[in-house]
């Protein structure tokens, strides 16, 4: 069995949620079933070609058009199939993230969340255009079957595109080991090359409006007005779209000595960065997963988050929900975070327990066996 994957999102220096999915899931698949043959397919410049990350298995293949990937796309568009491009016959195609595809073989689709259709007054009109190109709903109809990451993304395909449930499996994404509570001596190091000091709260995530960094920040500003407490506010994650306003926020907030926009982190730093945060803050609008919330568990982090979509499906009882359109509920956590000793070790407790039942092992058992029953049908 041949089973072709679309990697062209891969190219990116600076790795998402959704990139760290399909690298973890693509390794511990590649794995899990020797006998398949994988082709990975992937498009761009011999610059961006350089970003794709390396995998050494023997049952792996590389299919790759030295085209920048608008070319590729509108290739594509104008009747051009992504199985043309490989040298073997492929069973069924895999596609890992939503993007712009052909093809007349079947297939199996990923969905990490629906926030451009819930949200689209969070998204720049060039992504919402993007969107569009990519012909979602006719991905989601055409497809042999739908990996959603959590219950709350299965709802929200299921009700707002009718599609029966029944074709949607929840695959929840894993958390590597890496992601431990247990300290390691270069963690220090770590955060002394960044010149990041205990104590701090921490929020990592792409600067786009969806993760309400603007509330957040002016939440802790009304935290430090109210307690004088001598901490820092650290924010790690790549610029976005429409991060304009988070920049300015922090120019003109009277602690902005205090604020620490570090930019993106790479993977093996992360923990490094949860496991010395007095609390882990995410108050986002909208999650089709939340996998940050998952991996500050892991490290043990205190959590304050919102109960919204599935987040409280990941987080369960281990973290302090507020209403992210609240500045006195967001307020009140970092209070409760910083003051109450009780609640800070029954987080540190179960957090690593809940976070130790999502694996990349068990989403590439449940990923696999989809595969093959939709190659089947």
């Amino acid at each position: 069995m041949t089973i072709g994957v679309d990697i062209r999102h891969l190219t990116s220096p600076h790795y998402s949620g959704v990139q760290h999915y399909t690298v973890e899931l693509l390794r511990c698949l590649f794995r899990e079933d020797p006998s398949i043959h994988w082709v990975l397919f992937a498009s761009g410049t011999q610059k961006t070609l350089k970003n794709l990350p390396v995998f050494l298995e023997k049952n792996v293949e590389l299919a790759i058009v030295r085209l920048p990937n608008k070319l590729q796309n509108l290739a594509l568009m104008c009747g051009k199939t992504l199985e043309s491009f490989s040298k073997n016959p492929i069973d069924i195609w895999f596609f890992p993230n939503q993007n712009i595809v052909r093809t007349r073989l079947p297939f199996v689709l990923t969905v990490h969340d629906v926030s451009f259709k819930i949200f689209p007054e969070f998204f720049t009109w060039k992504s919402r255009l993007w969107h569009r190109a990519t012909r979602f709903e006719k991905l989601l109809k055409d497809a042999r079957t739908l990996l959603a990451v959590s219950e709350s993304t299965k709802r929200d395909v299921a009700g707002m595109y009718n599609i029966p449930e029944a074709k949607i499996c929840v695959t929840h994404l894993g958390v590597s080991t890496d992601f431990s509570a247990h300290a390691l001596p270069s963690d220090k190091s770590y955060l002394r090359a960044h010149k990041i000091w205990s104590p701090y709260f921490l929020t990592l995530a792409t600067q786009e409006p969806r993760k309400n960094l603007e509330s957040m920040i002016e939440a802790f500003e009304q935290f430090k007005t109210e307690t004088h407490a001598k901490i820092r506010l650290v924010l790690a994650g790549p610029r976005g779209w429409k991060n304009e306003h988070v920049r300015a926020r922090i120019g003109r907030s009277p602690f902005a000595s205090d604020i620490q926009s570090i930019g993106y982190v790479k993977e093996e730093h992360r923990p490094a960065l949860y496991r010395g945060a007095t609390a882990f803050l995410f108050p986002s609008f909208y999650e089709g997963f939340g996998l940050p919330v998952l991996e500050a568990l892991a490290c043990g982090t205190p959590v304050m988050t919102s109960p919204v979509s599935s987040i409280p499906e990941i987080a369960k009882n281990a973290a302090i929900y507020v209403d992210p359109f609240s500045l006195h509920d967001i307020t009140e956590a970092m209070k409760i975070l910083t003051q109450n000793n009780e609640i800070r070790a029954s987080f540190k407790e179960k957090g690593p327990r809940i976070a130790q039942k999502f694996t990349w092992q068990k989403t590439a058992k449940m990923t696999l066996e989809a595969l093959k029953n939709a190659a089947q049908k």
